[in-house]
Order: structure tokens, then C-alpha cells, then sequence
């Protein structure tokens, strides 16, 4: 769809074959526009806080200044002349570095697939580069929801306005007003092709489609997205789980690349994480313990309890059945290629339980 909006606005179109190369093929094309999904983006981040562990403490503690006064970020909405002031050193400093390694045309970037933390949506819309969030299934062609450039019509943590024609509704709210999501629209399927069981299960007789995610309005017209219905699970205690927001806590730490969270029928809550082994680097030459591959630092006693650190900083923010109790570090990361994520980069979790059920287990013992 997005690759059909280019065409007709009349726009060149490249594409990569390699994500390895897309921080040359960016310098190399200069794009005004192009998509991409929340792994990517944290890939970015990831990458400019490694890259300021390299440099001189001083211009470390630049970097890292921008990084958190970009966090701060509010959008559209005013600020003070003192935090404008901030922005603009903080621009010439290091900001206008960051579009130059995008090829320093980028007039917008489209992101959709999975969740992205607000905090890199603020954090690099302070830096000049426009993101923007959508929300959308196949079964509704695909756009329900996305967030425009216009001032005014859009919110960080949201997944935007639904788009004209589109009828959207939360069913079955809870007190925090989150239920699951139903849409109905001239973009939304008529039905599964030769399967009219399937299609009875998730599209009513009135046309209302249901979507299967959770999430709730903000500000009357802003879709935020909380969790996928189907992942949310109860503990052996009764206590209900929705895994896809303590994972996105756990990512919102710059030690953690990627996480899931395990806890179905189980007494309490435990995560499988892969640690982000660039920060993990740093920390250790910081700290004066000595590196050596992944498989080894994953167990190591010092790494462990840094991580445990972090988790107990992060649980303070948790009601007490949602804390993670027990973690387990890995070595390496999910990817396509050992089937553990999606095209589009989600988390399998069917086969990473699959995997790792030796590592699960030895957590419950």
C-alpha cells in the first residue's frame, strides 16, 4: 500500500535487500521519505548510543545529554524559550549529525508492524526526523489508524486517527478504558475466500471486524494500542498477564535488545532476554570486567548482576504479580534467519517457547 501512495505522488522508489547495508544505501539514495518497522528504529538507537561510547568522555556526555533532553520531547505543543534554547545547541551539537547519516533529506519516516517506544518517537522527532506510527491488518486493506505530519493530528504513544470511512469502536472496556478493538468500513474485507468459518469468528453480521488487539482512546480520537488479546494470559494465581507491555518496558532499557515475557499457568512472571552486548561492552570497560565472547559475558556473575540491577529498577514501576521474578540472558539475537522473529521482525513466541524450554524450565524449578 505504502509502495502504491509513492507511485502516486510520483517518487523514485528504492529498496535494500540487506539491513546490514541500509546506513549506506541511506547515505548513498538521500531519501525524502521511507517506512520501516519499531526494530529498525531501535537498531538506530542502539547504534548512536553505541557509537558514543567510542568517543571522548566529553562528547559522550553530549551525546547522551541530547539523548535524554530529546526523551523530553513534546510535539507541537509549546515550550519553554529555555528547552527551545536546549533543543537548538543540541541540534547544532548533535542532532544535524544523526539526519546526515540518513542521507540528510529525510522528510518523514513511516513505521508500522509492531509497537515503538514513545520515547524514540521523541526522541528523533526532536532531532528532525519526523516518524510517524500507523496501525492496520491485512483484512482492512491495510490502514486503520496512523498519525499525520499536520500539526495537530498527532500524539506520541499512539498509533494516530483512524482514517476517513473507518468506523472504529473499544469493546468491553475495562476502568482504564481498554477493550478490544472493532472497525468497520468500505476498507475492510468482505471475508476469508472459501472459508466462511473462519470469517463468522472474527467479522459479526453487521460488518464489525474484530481485530483481536487491545487499546484505547486517547484524547477522544488517538488509537493507542496496549496489548494483543490473545497473548494476554493468567498466572497459576489467577492474576492476568499482558506480556507485550512488560516487554516494551523491559526494551524501553538500553541494555536490553530484545525480551519475552513467560508466565502462562505458571506461579509468577519470568523473562528470556537478549541483552544489547554494545551497551554490555561499554559498561564492562567501564567497569573494569574483563570481556570475552556473548555465550560467555551472558553468564557472567557481574553481567548477571548488573541485569538484575535494571530489572529491579524496572519492577518498581509493576504491581507486584506483574514483577519479573526470575530472567534468563541469551547470547544471541532473534532474527529471520533462525526463525525466531517474523519478516517484519515480531517476536515468534510459539517458537522461541519452543526453543528455550530447557532455559524455561530451569527458572521454575
Amino acid at each position: 500500500m505504502t509502495i502504491f501512495l509513492y507511485i502516486a505522488a510520483g517518487a523514485s522508489i528504492h529498496y535494500g535487500n540487506q539491513i546490514e547495508n541500509i546506513s549506506n544505501d541511506l547515505k548513498k539514495i538521500r531519501p525524502h521519505f521511507f517506512t520501516a518497522v519499531p526494530r529498525l528504529i531501535e537498531k538506530m538507537y542502539d547504534r548512536i548510543v553505541a557509537q558514543s561510547n567510542e568517543k571522548g568522555n566529553v562528547r559522550k556526555k553530549v551525546i547522551l545529554w541530547a539523548i535524554r533532553l530529546g526523551e523530553r520531547f513534546q510535539g507541537d505543543t509549546r515550550v519553554s524559550f529555555f528547552y527551545w534554547l536546549q533543543c537548538a545547541l543540541a541540534n547544532l551539537l548533535v542532532y544535524r549529525h544523526w539526519r546526515k547519516e540518513l542521507g540528510g533529506k529525510v522528510e518523514g519516516v513511516a513505521v508500522g508492524a509492531a509497537h515503538l517506544q514513545p520515547k524514540l518517537s521523541r526522541l528523533f522527532n526532536a532531532a528532525g526526523i519526523r516518524i510517524r506510527e500507523g496501525y492496520g491488518l491485512t483484512e482492512s486493506s491495510p490502514v486503520v489508524a496512523f498519525n499525520h505530519f499536520e500539526v495537530g493530528m498527532f500524539r506520541f504513544g499512539t498509533v494516530g486517527i483512524p482514517i476517513p470511512g473507518m468506523e472504529l469502536k473499544i469493546m468491553e472496556e475495562n476502568e482504564l478504558g481498554e477493550g478490544e478493538i472493532w472497525i468497520k468500513g468500505p476498507s475492510v474485507m468482505v471475508g476469508y475466500q472459501n472459508n466462511a468459518v473462519q470469517t463468522a469468528k472474527i467479522k459479526n453480521e453487521e460488518g464489525w471486524l474484530k481485530t483481536g488487539d487491545v487499546g484505547k482512546l486517547v484524547d477522544k480520537r488517538f488509537l493507542q494500542i496496549t496489548d494483543r488479546r490473545k497473548d494476554i494470559f493468567k498466572t497459576s494465581t489467577g492474576k492476568y498477564i499482558a506480556p507485550q507491555q512488560l516487554e516494551n518496558l523491559l526494551k524501553s532499557s538500553p541494555f536490553i535488545e530484545q525480551s519475552m515475557i513467560i508466565g502462562f499457568q505458571k506461579p509468577f512472571v519470568t523473562a528470556l532476554i537478549v541483552p544489547s552486548f554494545s551497551m554490555l561492552k561499554a559498561w564492562c570497560e567501564t567497569n573494569n570486567v574483563h570481556w570475552t565472547a556473548p555465550q560467555f559475558m551472558a553468564i557472567n556473575p557481574k553481567v548477571e548482576q548488573k541485569m538484575q540491577a535494571i530489572i529491579d529498577e524496572l519492577n518498581e514501576q509493576l504491581l507486584p504479580h506483574e514483577q519479573i521474578k526470575k530472567f534468563t540472558l541469551l547470547h544471541e539475537e532473534w532474527t529471520l534467519e533462525n526463525e525466531l522473529t517474523s519478516p517484519t521482525l515480531k517476536v515468534l513466541r510459539a517458537n522461541v517457547l519452543q526453543v528455550f524450554q530447557k532455559e524455561i524450565a530451569k527458572m521454575y524449578d
